[in-house]
């Protein structure tokens, strides 16, 4: 039993690179040079098996995480962590602080009206002349101008008299 092999233009063997041959009898496989197109083909391959192996294998020591690097990333998380926590007590502590200066604004609003008002009441209140008569009525009069002593001020908007002023 005789099975051919079958060549392509190349006179190359296609499929089965063996022949079988029988002589008295006796059944033989003779191996065939195999072409050098298909062993090229075969390197190809079997180079790009490994290939796909090595990136497989890179993929899977790139997704392990290594013991040092969840470190890192724990460290990491904390001192995010840490950062968020005071960031948001400073915006409370602004937020808390805008709201105080809030109150003092409406609050020295306030006074400042009451002051106004109370010096408008001060103002139309007393007569000055009905003062002075009334002054006189209890034995005061006018000074004279050794007894005025004249003072320069830092600041002429009020005088507080902590002692008594040697004359």
């Amino acid at each position: 039993m005789n099975q051919q092999v079958a060549y392509d233009e190349n006179q190359s063997p296609i499929g089965k690179y063996y022949k079988v041959a029988q002589v008295n009898g006796r059944v033989f496989v003779e191996p065939v040079k195999v072409p050098s197109h298909v062993l090229k083909a075969r390197e190809k391959q079997k180079r790009l098996k490994e290939e796909a192996a090595a990136v497989q294998s890179n993929r899977e020591r790139n997704a392990a995480l290594s013991p040092r690097f969840i470190a890192f990333l724990t460290v990491a998380m904390i001192a995010l962590i840490l950062v968020c926590a005071f960031y948001l007590t400073l915006q409370s502590q602004l937020t808390e602080r805008m709201k105080t200066v809030s109150s003092m604004q409406t609050q020295l609003e306030q006074m400042i009206s009451d002051n106004d008002s109370l010096e408008s009441r001060l103002a139309t209140s007393g007569d000055l002349n009905a003062v002075k008569e009334e002054a006189g009525n209890l034995g005061m009069s006018t000074p004279s101008k050794e007894q005025i002593v004249t003072y320069s001020l830092e600041n002429p908007e009020y005088v507080v008299q902590y002692e008594n002023v040697n004359e």
